[in-house]
């Protein structure tokens, strides 16, 4: 969950990566609490965090609730992480 929170920061309240990116990051596809299915879509739910896959390996990250300003240097450490300009789309350049 704490790979999701940084990734989506505390400005946005959706993100998507490449599901290969977010793994190097440390999330485990494993942790979810639970799965449904809306609109033919399936979800995946871990803490305050929904993810789904979409077409060619990315993943899209959405926060359920509001976030609670607790951690203003843990978000310092993933703008250092996760860039606001960085490429999270699975390509590799060169």
């Amino acid at each position: 969950m704490i790979v999701l929170e940084g990734l989506v920061g505390r400005k946005k309240n959706n993100a998507e990566i490449h599901r290969s990116a977010l793994f190097k990051k440390g999330f485990d596809f494993k942790t979810c609490t639970s799965a449904f299915r809306k609109e033919r879509k399936l979800y995946f739910e871990v803490g305050n965090y929904l993810f789904s896959f979409l077409k060619e390996g990315i993943v899209q990250i959405t926060r359920q609730k509001e976030l609670s300003e607790k951690m203003p240097v843990f978000f310092r450490r993933w703008e250092v992480d996760f860039p606001s300009d960085m490429d999270v789309s699975g390509s590799s350049t060169g």
